[in-house]
């Protein structure tokens, strides 16, 4: 699922990110990075791939080996400030089934790291409006 390849130029000072780790999605690579979290935002990620950049916020809740994931918004500036992005249905299926592949494979925190063996499932709602 990993790929070894270098993300594109990201600005990682706008999106204030670590450096994105690569995956390979249904429909092309994808990056994944951890952000700067804004205090009204508990958890954030970011996301990108050739057409789309954006920041998203989720809340997770981990109860004997269930990590519950629930997606919550999305922004197009750094720093958690902007609208959120303008995503055609077909896309955002794919956007969705990328975060939730990562999800579902990696530790949300450590992001190079896969879920440990601890875990039995995972579950991921989406709850953002995006267009």
């Amino acid at each position: 699922m990993e790929s070894s390849s270098t993300a594109p130029a990201f600005d990682k000072r706008y999106w204030n990110i670590t450096e994105p780790i690569k995956l390979d999605g249904e429909h092309g690579p994808y990056y994944i990075a951890i952000t700067g979290l804004n205090v009204e935002i508990r958890e954030g990620l970011f996301y990108g791939d050739e057409k789309h950049q954006f920041l998203f916020s989720f809340e997770s809740k981990r109860d004997d080996g269930v990590i519950s994931y629930t997606i919550l918004d999305a922004s197009l500036k750094g720093y958690w400030r902007g609208r959120s992005p303008i995503i055609p249905a077909d896309e955002l299926a794919t956007i969705q089934k990328n975060i939730e592949a990562f999800l579902k494979t990696r530790n949300s925190l450590f992001i190079e790291k896969p879920l440990g063996p601890t875990i039995k499932r995972v579950d991921v709602t989406f709850k953002w409006r995006l267009q």
